[in-house]
Formats: C-alpha cells, sequence, structure tokens
C-alpha cells in the first residue's frame, strides 16, 4: 500500500466516529516488546536492516519478510525499556502513575510506516494506541511517520533523524527531537572549510533525505564562503556500476577534501569496498552519523581513512545502562523470536541442533562479545534516553494539581486515564 493510500486511510480514522469499527487491511503484527501502564509510549525501530520482497509471480499476494538484524537498533529500543524502568522507580516523577511501552520492529519504509500505523491503533474500534511516539532513526522515516500520526495529534520524538526539513511545523507539526537539526551541522562544516582555506571540494551522498537536503544546504552556503564544488556522486549500495563509477571519480578528481555526507550503514559499505591504497590521499570530511565511528578506521587492509574531521554528537555515560544491557537474558522476553534470532548472530550458534553450528544454551555472556548492541558509549543513545524523559515530565506538566486545577496551564486538573496525545 503506498504511503497516499495510507494517509488517506488515516485521515477516514480520524474522521469517523469512535463507535464505528474500523481495521488495518494488510499486514500486521509488528509489535516486538511491551509492558501495560498507565499511559503507553510508542517506538518504532529497525531491529532489522532490510527488506526482502517476492512477487510470486503474480500468482499470490507478493510477500515481505525482514532481513540482516540491526543490533544499534536493539540498543535503542532496549534503552527505552531501561528508561521507562527507570522513571517508574522514581517517586518524584509522575506521583505514582506508571508509564509502558510497545515498541514496534520494522525494515524499509512501507513495513516501518505501517508499524507506526498499527501503534496509533487499537483493535475494532482503530482508537488512539500511544501517547507518544518515539523514532525514527531515519529523517526519510521519520517525515512519512510525521504524515500519519500528525494528523491524530500524536507526537513524534526522534533521538536522529536530524534533516532540518523537519523543522518545518506546516508540514510536521507534532515532530520533535532530540537531536540537533543539520542546519547547524551544516553552517560548522561549511566555517571549517573556510578556517583550512579548503574552496575546492567532491561530494559523495547517499539516496536518504538525510543525505540529498544536507548536501544541498552546504551547496547552497559554501557558495556564500567562496567554496566551490567539484562534483556531487551518488552512492548506493550493493550496486556494482555506481561503486565503480564513485572510485573511478575519486581517482580522477583534481579535489583533495571529500565530504562524505551518508549514513552509517552507506558509509561501512562504501568503505569496505574501495582500497584506499590505490587512491590519492584525500582528506575526508564526515557527517554526525559516521564520524566518530572508530571501527570505520580498520576496515580490513583497505588504508582509505588517512585521517578525518566532523563534527559529533555530545557523548556522555548514562549510570546503570550499560549494567542493563549486558544482563539480557531470554528469559527476559521469552515470547521475542527477534531476541532469539539476535542471540543466535551474537554468539554464532543455534537453538536448532546441527551438525555445522553451535547450539546456543541461552546462559551465554554478553559481556563476552563485541557489538553495536554493547556499545552504550554510542552517541545518539542519550537522545533516546532524553527523549523518553522528554514525555514523561510532559506528563508530569500534564498531571499536575492544586485546588481542582492544573499551575502550569490554569485550567481544570485532568486524571492519568484522561491525557491525550494533544495535551502531550
Amino acid at each position: 500500500m503506498g504511503l497516499i493510500s495510507i494517509i488517506l486511510f488515516t485521515l477516514l480514522i480520524k474522521s469517523k466516529s469512535e463507535e464505528q469499527a474500523c481495521r488495518l487491511i494488510g499486514q500486521t503484527g509488528y509489535l516486538e516488546f511491551s509492558k501495560d501502564g498507565d499511559i503507553i509510549i510508542g517506538g518504532i525501530f529497525s531491529l532489522n536492516a532490510s527488506r526482502v520482497t517476492e512477487n510470486n509471480g503474480y500468482h499470490a499476494y507478493p510477500t515481505s519478510f525482514c532481513t540482516r538484524l540491526n543490533p544499534r537498533e536493539l540498543l535503542f529500543a532496549r534503552a527505552v525499556i531501561f528508561t521507562v524502568e527507570e522513571i517508574n522507580k522514581n517517586p518524584t516523577l509522575l506521583n505514582g502513575v506508571t508509564l509502558g511501552y510497545r515498541l514496534y520492529n520494522g525494515c524499509g519504509s512501507q513495513s516501518l510506516v505501517r508499524a507506526a500505523l498499527e501503534a496509533v491503533t487499537e483493535g475494532e474500534s482503530c482508537r488512539k494506541r500511544v501517547q507518544a511516539l518515539i523514532g525514527h532513526s531515519s529523517s526519510g522515516i521519520s517525515k512519512a511517520i510525521n504524515l500519519i500520526v500528525g494528523e491524530l495529534d500524536i507526537p513524534q520524538i526522534s533521538h536522529l533523524s536530524t534533516c532540518a526539513c523537519l523543522s518545518d511545523k506546516r508540514i510536521y507539526p507534532t515532530f520533535f527531537r532530540t537531536v540537533p537539526s543539520d542546519q547547524f551541522q551544516i553552517t560548522a562544516l561549511v566555517q571549517l572549510m573556510k578556517h583550512f582555506g579548503w574552496q575546492w571540494v567532491g561530494i559523495i551522498k547517499s539516496a536518504e533525505v538525510y543525505a540529498s537536503d544536507g548536501v544541498a544546504e552546504f551547496i547552497k552556503q559554501g557558495k556564500n564562503e567562496g567554496i566551490c564544488v567539484e562534483y556531487v556522486i551518488f552512492y548506493g549500495r550493493s550496486n556494482t556500476k555506481i561503486e565503480h563509477k564513485v572510485i573511478e571519480q575519486l581517482k580522477a578528481s583534481t579535489s583533495s577534501v571529500v565530504l562524505l555526507f551518508m549514513s552509517l550503514s552507506y558509509t561501512r559499505e562504501l568503505f569496505k569496498k574501495v582500497d584506499g591504497n590505490k587512491l590519492p590521499r584525500k582528506q575526508w570530511i564526515g557527517s554526525e552519523a559516521w564520524i566518530s565511528q572508530v571501527d570505520l578506521a580498520s576496515l580490513g587492509s583497505k588504508n582509505i581513512l588517512h585521517g578525518a574531521m566532523g563534527f559529533a554528537l555530545p557523548q556522555s555515560i548514562i549510570p546503570g545502562l550499560l549494567e542493563f544491557i549486558l544482563s539480557l537474558k531470554l528469559s527476559d522476553e521469552p515470547e521475542s523470536v527477534m531476541i532469539k534470532a539476535f542471540w543466535e548472530g551474537f554468539f554464532d550458534c543455534s537453538f536448532t541442533p546441527s551438525n555445522t553450528t553451535n547450539l546456543c544454551t541461552g546462559d551465554e555472556d554478553l559481556r563476552t562479545i563485541t557489538s553495536a548492541y554493547t556499545n552504550t558509549e554510542l552517541r545518539s543513545v542519550r537522545n533516546v534516553y532524553t527523549a523518553v524523559y522528554s514525555i514523561a515530565h510532559a506528563i508530569n506538566a500534564i498531571l499536575q494539581c492544586e485546588n481542582g486545577l492544573n499551575p502550569t496551564t490554569g485550567k481544570h486538573c485532568v486524571s492519568k486515564t484522561d491525557v491525550q496525545p494533544k495535551q502531550v
């Protein structure tokens, strides 16, 4: 189902009486982790990194399924769970009102948007299900999601969607974020190049809203500072022809400075494919999505990153989070097929007896592995933590009551059962 039809369907939901029955058409079942509470927070994460579709030869509906596990997104989801539990233990916040969560998994834009639609509807009555929604990591997905949840007055808080385009409240009225807009990063990158006198640069970008909008703004601001762009070249994953074109451009270019404006997954794929020993030395300038990932410098023996500069998100340690992440056991999520899949990937084992694979016991120790899931120093994790607390403080403000009135709004007091997403 296309995005336009999903939006129209959502508008129909809003316009109908709550007594009229409605149902979601097509695939559902994206809910991955949940816990009941007085007030529910939703979350959308890409626990899988890619989506495959089989057309079934037009003899049946196309079949789609998710592939490639994404440990970083599991860390984000578990960070939400950790933060909710921490808030519920805090006697000074929410005054006994408990938060619950419903966290959904999707891969590819279509299933992620459908996951968001499932998150904000409930059963046959299509009632609003969550008071706020956390996610997504991608700016393009966040744009699509907000076109839906905005019509339902549900706030969406992203921890990693940096596209400046999302700041337009006329189009994305309920979108918020705990990560800076790219507007600031672009200004800083232009000033960085101006400082070093780099006025002749090349740009490699990915086919994402994040990259396209960021590069367009960089070119605009750079022109005003006398920075000229030799080339702008698109990089696409798993496309040999495009990969060859990027390599040939790097060899032929006269500019020694390259701005690489891509998400982490695209950057990692590119550096795996490019042999730095066969290229002239370049000064790489990175966007915040990848510049602080130290593992990129040691991808094989490619020798591509002689040095890179850029601006990163602030880093801080969240007390107790590492212990929580490493203490995960299968018994914590006994119904989750996804956790079993991650477990098999983490420990290179299988819960199904096999002659070629080690048998998982379920007692393996996460402290013995290195993974994006166990990297709680990842800078964007703090943004997830802050997003959950932002929602909690907003709800706390709604529930304040003195002499029958809310001291902040001056309106009549609201009980926990009367809280509405628009108030949040």
